[in-house]
């Protein structure tokens, strides 16, 4: 059997024990004591008897992957140097300089001569000679120049440049704990005006301070752009913030507010911060941004790796259309109770880490939250989503080409959980994954509903797994499905494994690289499964196969087909496989085109009530010699089957089959099969195949013994 993946440095890790379901207890239950089987319309089939599977509702994810919904078309092309970078696209910062002061204003020249008194005729020379001049409301009018000092602001004073292109504030005098621009005191408003460069902080206010900002572009500083501590308040639309330097390895932010500040701006454009663009800290504080755009954020020199937006120790980011574009380390990362919001948000090319060579696009850890809503998330070098410890709560998105990092074993997966994390995903599409779709570990609990995952490749590193959807934990899922995987399609393992999957589709799920496996349902290792309305065609070795003590698969009313057989080997293609002491139950199950076994248990459990198995053929081995023996239902090496309601229909070799085993069979019929029932047990009643078993159109009703096998067929590995 093939084992679930590990995702370095996310390993799976196995544990635990899990009771029956109530469904297989039920029905253990009956075929104990004999009750009628259910009747054959309970469950809502077809007027052909086939499942009814409906199919997961990702029109919204659709419509992006074919490039036409609205997140898409975010701009990506480079601004000029006075335009803005928006989600839109690229738009003026400001408007053309004004060469004259608005009425009233207090003016500031830097080459008029000393002596002013703020008219316009006689500007102040300095900024700071301005504002201690200006009363509560005045508006300070810069003309353009740059002006080498910094600036404090107590009073509720409009600070405003001729434009932002020309008019530059600035300071060659070094620190870490003031700003070129201080404000001390009540909103007020920046306009008009580029900050920076400077080896000090763009903005910076303390506990009470508010300031609103209007037209400000904040480039080339250090420690953050912004900085909002306390309670601190800013506001503002059209800013833009580039080129922000860490100190020592450390900061580097963008905006920053800690202690309960609050930074709420609309069209933002950020570029080039070291370290976290956007971070938020301790409960209270909180980033909000709309229309805004974060790119190219860098790791610190000896750093280990960035991120776009942080929201920690109980604090929140909120974001609303927002494009994330080219980011080291991780996107959106909430830790620590740490809560993000986003709404209309993609994120794009989030590159590998330093420190672990994996990257993050959206990652909840440590009671962290995200809450996102219409998202986009491609070309991830590493895992697209990841809750750790967390919780992760997703609706209508589209996450795609995952892919492993400069390091050729990392994974490029679509989501992982892990170390009892929570997540929820409603009308998702993951596509062109790498070594797996999505991963469930650590008693952790997912929730799907309207989730397709398709294209899933294996391995880069060694050409193994390529899994749809694998899990250790807790899989609740409605609506899912699974197309073009590798290795398996779904795969429950591990004594806390549990998967109940209602209106379940896998299809065309290939072998791995090395031609082995192809399954389109494993169950394994001690975990247990309830699958209710499935369809599962295409597969190789087998569609579904149960191995392993303890393990235990409901499967009700299921349509499987064209189960080919393994590519390494050529051996047959099993429809249901159940082996090595698991139990399964299937409930409605049809079985069409297989190789070499409709249906077999081999040293396992396996009660079927209406199944029906049509046309099995020769393996792809028995070309080159392997032997050719086919049947519909077999129970082999201590298997027990007991089946209600059996068709099997053109089964060739057998129709049923049983070798050292147990197999018992009521209200059966068998048509079209060289051999009705083929009996290899010393002193088997055959009556248990017989009495309420009409065979037709048979070579040979009965044989007992039959010619091959001389031993059973081997149990999948």
């Amino acid at each position: 059997m093939p084992r679930v993946a590990t995702l370095a440095p996310l390993r799976l890790r196995r544990s635990g024990l899990l009771a029956c379901s109530l469904l297989a207890c039920s029905l253990l239950a009956c075929s104990l004591l004999g009750c009628d089987g259910p009747a054959p319309g309970d469950a809502g089939v077809r007027s052909d008897g086939g499942p009814l599977v409906a199919p997961p509702d990702v029109a919204w994810a659709e419509t992006c992957a074919a490039g036409e919904c609205e997140l898409v078309t975010f701009a990506r092309e480079a601004c000029g140097p006075t335009q803005l970078a928006l989600p839109s696209g690229c738009e003026p910062l400001d408007e053309p300089c004004a060469s004259a002061p608005p009425a009233g204003a207090i003016v500031v020249d830097g080459m008029a001569p000393p002596g002013g008194d703020g008219t316009p005729g006689a500007p102040w020379r300095t900024v700071a000679e301005a504002v201690s001049a200006a009363g509560e409301g005045d508006t300070v009018w810069i003309a353009p120049g740059t002006y080498t000092e910094a600036v404090e602001l107590a009073q509720g004073v409009r600070l405003e440049g001729a434009c932002a292109e020309r008019t530059i504030l600035t300071t060659d005098v070094p620190s870490n704990s003031r700003a070129v621009v201080t404000v001390l005191g009540a909103d007020p408003t920046l306009a008009r005006l580029t900050i920076g460069p400077s080896v000090r902080p763009g903005i910076g206010l303390g506990d009470g301070g508010a300031v609103t900002l209007d037209r400000v572009r904040i480039r080339g500083v250090t420690v953050a752009g912004v900085i909002a501590q306390g309670a601190s308040r800013v506001d503002g639309r059209r800013v833009a913030v580039e080129d922000i330097a860490s100190v020592g390895g450390q900061y580097g932010h963008a905006i920053y507010a800690e202690g309960g500040a609050v930074v709420a701006l609309e069209q933002v454009a950020i570029a080039r911060a070291e370290d976290s663009a956007i971070l938020a800290l301790e409960e209270g504080s909180r980033v909000a941004l709309t229309d805004a755009t974060v790119r190219d954020t860098r790791s610190a020199v000896g750093g280990e790796g960035a991120e776009a937006a942080t929201a920690q120790l109980d604090a929140t980011v909120e974001l609303t259309r927002v494009a994330v574009d080219d980011v080291a380390g991780r996107g959106l990362f909430a830790i620590a109770g740490g809560t993000i919001v986003a709404r209309d948000v993609r994120v794009r090319g989030v590159l590998t880490t330093s420190d672990d060579g994996v990257g993050y696009a959206v990652h909840a850890q440590d009671r962290g939250v995200i809450d996102a809503e219409r998202l986009v998330v491609t070309g991830a070098h590493g895992i697209s989503l990841v809750a750790q410890a967390a919780t992760l709560h997703v609706r209508d998105a589209w996450v795609a080409d995952s892919m492993p990092g400069p390091n050729p074993a990392s994974p490029g997966v679509g989501l992982v959980l892990r170390e009892r994390a929570n997540v929820t995903l409603e009308r998702a599409l993951l596509e062109r994954q790498r070594l797996v779709g999505i991963g469930v570990d650590e008693e952790s609990t997912l929730t799907l509903t309207d989730v397709a995952v398709r294209d899933v490749r294996e391995s880069a590193s060694d050409g193994q797994l390529g899994h749809g959807v694998e899990t250790y934990a807790t899989l609740v899922a409605t609506r899912l499905e699974i197309v073009r995987a590798r290795g398996a399609g779904l795969a429950v393992a591990g004594p806390l494994g549990s998967a109940t999957v209602d209106d379940l589709r896998v299809s065309a799920i290939g072998s791995e690289a090395g031609g082995r496996f192809g399954f389109g349902v494993a169950v394994q290792e001690g975990a247990t499964a309830q699958i209710t309305r499935a369809q599962i065609e295409d597969t190789r070795s087998a569609a579904v196969v149960i191995d392993g003590d303890g393990t235990r698969l409901d499967l009700i009313d299921a349509a499987i087909a064209r189960t080919r057989s393994e590519e390494s080997n050529g051996g047959g293609g099993r429809g249901l496989t159940v082996q090595r002491g698991a139990h399964a139950t299937a409930l409605r199950v049809e079985i069409a085109d297989s190789e070499g076994f409709g249906a077999i248990a081999i040293g396992a459990v396996l009660e079927a009530d209406e199944l029906t198995v049509r046309g099995v053929a020769p393996p792809a081995c028995a070309a080159t010699g392997c032997p050719t023996l086919t049947a519909g239902l077999a129970a082999q090496s201590g298997a027990a089957v007991v089946a209600r309601g059996v068709t099997v229909e053109s089964p060739g070799t057998c129709g049923l089959q049983v070798f050292e085993a147990e197999l018992d069979v009521t209200r059966g019929r068998v048509s079209g099969a060289s051999v009705g029932a083929c009996v290899l047990v010393d002193g088997f009643d055959l009556g248990r195949v017989t009495a309420d078993v009409v065979y037709e159109d048979n070579e040979i009703a009965v044989d007992a013994p039959v010619g091959p096998p001389a031993a059973p067929v081997a149990a999948l590995e």
